[in-house]
Order: structure tokens, then sequence, then C-alpha cells
């Protein structure tokens, strides 16, 4: 394996930043992967006002939820509009004030604040 290591990083000066870049994105998908976000979709499928979600509309609000997390993490200082879907579930997370510290510093190493306006950093 070394050995490989050594002629991998002769062939191409870049492998070893681009190995390293690949490796941080699995472990933040694992972590997108792992991410319990159950205490939010039952805020979703039963808040305490408005309307009731679907299980199942819930369940893909969430996955793109997840993917507007994702995307962040790619590319952190481009400003993104979530769709309405998605920034209703990101309201209901950060409602859970204590939950969504943990989780962002988890993720980011900082928490992605939300700014209404249009702009998230």
């Amino acid at each position: 394996m070394k050995r490989l290591w050594s002629v991998l990083k002769r062939l191409c000066p870049e492998f070893k930043r681009a190995f390293l870049k690949l490796t941080e994105l699995y472990l933040f998908v694992n972590k997108l992967e792992a991410l319990d976000l159950r205490p939010i979709a039952c805020q979703l499928v039963y808040p305490a006002s408005g309307e009731r979600w679907t299980l199942e509309q819930t369940r893909r609000a969430i996955k793109r939820y997840k993917r507007f997390l994702l995307w962040h993490y790619l590319d952190p200082n481009r400003a993104m509009n979530p769709s309405q879907e998605v920034d209703l579930v990101w309201h209901c997370h950060i409602l859970d004030t204590k939950k969504y510290l943990e989780d962002c510093n988890w993720l980011f190493g900082y928490v992605l604040h939300h700014f209404p306006y249009g702009k998230a950093l």
C-alpha cells in the first residue's frame, strides 16, 4: 500500500490533495446520513399549529434539506436560497436550538446562520 501511495504521488502531484478532499467529502456524507432529524420530522408531521405533512412529504423534504446542507458544505461562500419546503425544515431544525447548534458544529465546525433575506452564511 505504501508503495502504491508513493507511485501515485509521483505520477500526480495533486493526488494527495484530491485524495484528502474526497476523503473529507466521504466523511461529511456519512455524517449527513447519520444525522438524526427525527425530532424535526415529528414537528412537521405533528405540528402545534398549521398544516400537517405526510410521512412521505416529510421524508422527501428532509432528504432535500440534507442535500442543501451538502451544497453548503461544497460551496460555503455561495448564497443559496432554499425552496420553501427546505426552508421550513431548516426553520424547524433551528427552533430546536440545542440540537441545531450541536448538529452544525458536528457537520461544519460552525453554526450555519439563516438570513431570511436570501443568503446563508
